[in-house]
């Protein structure tokens, strides 16, 4: 398996010179967190080397090291079942969810009022209708 993978890698060489990009990433910093907006890799190269992975270490490490506390991976389908979700799951993510893909409160305490009051209110209304059913 050696054998093929320098066989390989002697025909990229020699085809697309000293430098192949195999990994692309691109991140952006805002105060402590860091948003992955997003990465790719060539699968004709090596396809089997999934370099995004190790890009995305490479990633999380050096923003870490410049004293980010927050490696957003920037969402989640809603029904987990695809390889993307089954990767992020492994870092151990704390999924937020939010109403848009973006949400800025402009009125910081009936923001805060709305979104512990609202999951109460689904309960009641939940629980009102399966009592009247």
């Amino acid at each position: 398996m050696a054998k093929n993978d320098l066989e390989e890698a002697q025909r990229l060489r020699s085809e697309r010179g000293d430098i192949i990009t195999v990994s692309a990433l691109l991140t952006v910093k805002s105060n402590s967190t860091a948003y992955l907006l997003y990465s790719g890799f060539d699968d004709s190269v090596f396809p089997r080397f999934r370099t995004t992975n190790q890009l995305w270490f490479e990633a999380m490490s050096f923003f870490r090291n410049k004293g980010c506390k927050t490696f957003s991976l920037l969402g989640i389908h809603g029904d987990l079942n695809d390889s993307l979700s089954d990767f992020k799951m492994k870092f151990n993510p704390t999924v937020v969810e939010y109403a848009g893909e973006f949400e800025l409160p402009i009125k910081k305490f009936r923001y805060w009022f709305i979104s512990k009051a609202l999951p109460f209110a689904k309960r009641i209304y939940y629980k009102i209708k399966l009592r009247n059913k």
